[in-house]
């Protein structure tokens, strides 16, 4: 399953033309199975400049399919990987990220997204990239 990242999402709803926002609207068009991360519905919807575009980007999100982490050991497994990552020289900045990765390796996912964090992740677990 693809899994889309929060900074593709922002770069489709903004309009703003790039790979990842390509990629998301070739998915869409295609009607091809897609799934976004429980924590993007969070960081979209903080995102949004008033009311009016809250509503519209909620009615949007809630109409695709979320991943929620099936149990606690979901976010035992994400702080690993911040931990791993430190290890090995590299500092992923938010820990959603690393929530966001895991989620992506449950299901055996590729990830689309537009985050250099992402592959610092790559570096320490098999995470599987769409571009």
């Amino acid at each position: 399953m693809i899994v889309v990242d929060s900074s593709v999402l922002v770069s489709l709803l903004r309009g703003t033309e790039t790979k990842g926002s390509q990629a998301l609207e070739s998915i869409l068009k295609a009607e091809i199975d897609f799934g976004i991360p429980a924590p993007c519905l969070q960081e979209i919807l903080q995102g949004a400049r008033d009311a009016k575009e809250f509503k519209v980007i909620d009615t949007f999100l809630s109409k695709q399919k979320l991943l929620i982490p099936k149990d606690i050991n979901s976010y035992r497994e994400a702080g690993k990987i911040a931990f791993d990552c430190r290890r090995v020289g590299k500092t992923v900045r938010s820990s959603i990220d690393c929530l966001i990765a895991q989620l992506t390796l449950e299901i055996n996912g590729v990830l689309l997204h537009e985050d250099k964090d992402f592959f610092a992740v790559q570096r320490v677990r098999p995470l599987k990239f769409l571009l």
